[in-house]
Formats: C-alpha cells, structure tokens, sequence
C-alpha cells in the first residue's frame, strides 16, 4: 500500500483524494492523508441561502464534460438535485460601456445542484473511505528525500504527493525542492469579490435586461465590475421563487476587492445596477464572499511542463487546480482524475519494480 499526501482540499484535492479511491477497484491500493489548512472543505465553493434557496458566492456552473462534474454528481448520488438553465432565460449579453451586445458564448450544457454546490465536496468528503481529512493544517515545510516527501517536521516521508493549492503558493512551499516550479512565476492572480443580493419580485421597473442569465462586462468598460449574473433568471428551480436574486462580480485588473468593506460593496452593487438595469427598490437581503488570488491569469502560451512519463525511482509529485486545463470548476474536476491516472500509473510502475 502506497502513502499519497494531498495538500488542499478544495474540489481539486476532494476529487483527486476520490478518484484514487475509485482507482483501487482496478487494484491500486493507497493510504491518504488530505490536508487543508483552513477550517472547511471546498474552497472557493461557497452557498448562501436566502429563504431556503441556495445562492452561490463562488462557481454556479456545472458543466457537462467527460469526468467531469455532472458524472462526478451522478456517481456521488446527486444526480437527483442537478438542475440546468431555465428554458426561458434568454443568452448572456456582453456590456462594453456604450451598450449590450449578444455574449458569443451561450450555455447550453450547464447545471447546478437545486440544494446548493456546498453539497459536492460535503457528498466527497462523506464517500471517502481511505482518506484522512486534517482540517487547520497547514503546511508549512515541504522537502523530498530519496524516501519520498517530508511535510513539516515529520520524519516518516510519503512516497507520493499532490499539490492541490493555488500557484502562488506553490513557489515557496517547493523553494529548494529539485523541480522544475519556473511555471509558477508565470502565472498571476486575481482576487475577486462577490455580492449576492436578492430583491422583491416587482422591484424593477424595466425587467428586460433580467431576462438574460447575465452578462459579461468589457475591460473597456472601466467600471470595476467583471460579470453580473440574475440568478432568479438562469436557472430553472429559481425563476419560479417570486424574487429577485443577482450576483455581481468585482476585481478587474488591477483591483483588489478584497480590501473593500461590505458598505463599499453593496453601494458599487447597487449603483451599477442602477447604471445597467434601471430605478429599483433596494435589496431586501445581501451576502458577501471575497476570493483572494483565486483567478489564475495563464499566459496565453503557457504549456503544461511535467510529462505524461514517470519515473517510479522518483518520490512521485503532482499537481491539480485550475491553472492545469482551465479555471473552471469543470477544468479542475476533470484535471484531477488525470491526475489519479497519472498517479496510478506511477504506483503500479513501483510496485513491479519493487517485485523485480
């Protein structure tokens, strides 16, 4: 049996830490260990609810995808609670501060979970069976020995390790470590904050920018705001709720959102939605949730570096999260069953080798 540490238990880590799991059914057998130095599971999977309805304060969408998120919601038993757009709700527009313009991007194969989102890495924390969750534990040490990987000060080294962290934590965590980490300084962050705020039924008088699942607002538009999405619109278990429910997404270039206040956020939320949609009535409930450095900014040219080759003679390292295929949660699911393939693939490697 193979040790195997996972540092993060975000969806990355949660799905990397299951997928393994899943991988022993084909005769991989591993121990794991999940560390997450905060005190919840998830990451930036955040729900809110107002009135018993769930609202997301992080990622909404699941996107339909091999390995991806719906199979991995069908596999946990929540195949029953996804729910997709509204066959109602009229496509995305695009805002360049002149005006609306039709978003070239249409959703057509997203869902979420009626319940809420925060009901996928609880659902995967509950199905694990060989993993030990160690919540408010950071790591803070990371060094590799011919053994395998030492975290912190303990001396009983894993033979394989998965980085589930954001990039700009990866640098000094593998300062000193004999790999290749020069991709990491490529990347940069965006923190981002988000205000969801809902609003009696008749609270706007002109409602025909509602009709839209949201919109996505141009650079050029210098207004701080990045997207807006009317929830109550998008999805087809909220447009019959008899209320209001919008998101706005604050952090272009160059902001940090993090730093402002909830007063500072609700008024630019209210002020803009006075801008784009018109006089309303003002919000009857508000929540908050502020991302720090959790948009990756990949070069347009960045090429994933580590091969699809491994050497079993090496303590096995690897990596998932959104800067591996793409940021979104449906990127980060499916680059974490590649992950446990490419894992799999080093274990069954050693365990010939050492039978040899």
């Amino acid at each position: 049996m193979t040790r195997l540490a996972i540092i993060g238990a975000g969806i990355s880590g949660l799905t990397a830490a299951y997928a393994v799991e899943q991988l022993q059914a084909e005769g991989l057998s591993a121990e794991i260990d999940l560390f997450e130095a905060s005190d919840r599971l998830g990451g930036v999977i955040q729900t809110a609810r107002y009135k018993g309805l769930a609202v997301e304060m992080g990622p909404d969408s699941l996107v339909d995808r091999p390995r991806g998120p719906v199979e991995l919601c069908h596999r946990l038993g929540l195949g029953e609670q996804l729910v997709g757009v509204s066959a109602t709700a009229k496509p995305p527009l695009m805002y360049d501060g002149s005006g609306f313009e039709p978003y070239p991007a249409v959703e057509t194969r997203s869902f979420t979970l009626a319940q809420g989102l925060d009901q996928l890495p609880k659902t995967l924390a509950q199905t694990l069976r060989h993993t030990t969750i160690h919540l408010r534990h950071a790591i803070n040490e990371c060094r590799m020995s011919p053994d395998g990987w030492h975290l912190n000060d303990v001396d009983d080294p894993y033979p394989a390790l998965i980085m589930a962290l954001p990039a700009s934590r990866l640098g000094p965590l593998l300062r000193g470590v004999p790999v290749d980490t020069e991709w990491v300084v490529q990347i940069r962050h965006q923190s981002r904050a988000i205000v969801a705020a809902a609003y009696d039924g008749d609270s706007f008088s002109d409602t025909s920018l509602l009709q839209h699942t949201g919109l996505m607002v141009s650079p050029d538009a210098k207004l701080g705001l990045t997207a807006l999405t009317w929830l109550s619109s998008k999805w087809a278990h909220l447009s019959g709720s008899g209320s209001i429910i919008c998101r706005t997404f604050w952090g272009a270039t160059g902001q940090n959102p993090v730093d402002w206040s909830d007063a500072e956020l609700r008024s630019r939320h209210e002020d803009i939605l006075t801008k784009l949609a018109g006089p309303h009535a003002p919000m009857v409930w508000m929540a908050v949730a502020r991302h720090e450095n959790a948009l990756p900014q990949v070069p347009s040219l960045f090429k994933w570096p580590y091969p699809d080759s491994i050497n079993p003679e090496v303590p096995y390292l690897g990596f998932v999260g959104p800067y591996r295929i793409g940021p979104g949660l449906s990127d980060c699911i499916a680059a974490s069953w590649e992950e446990a393939y490419r894992y799999a693939d080093w274990a069954r490697q050693l365990a010939m080798a050492e039978r040899s």
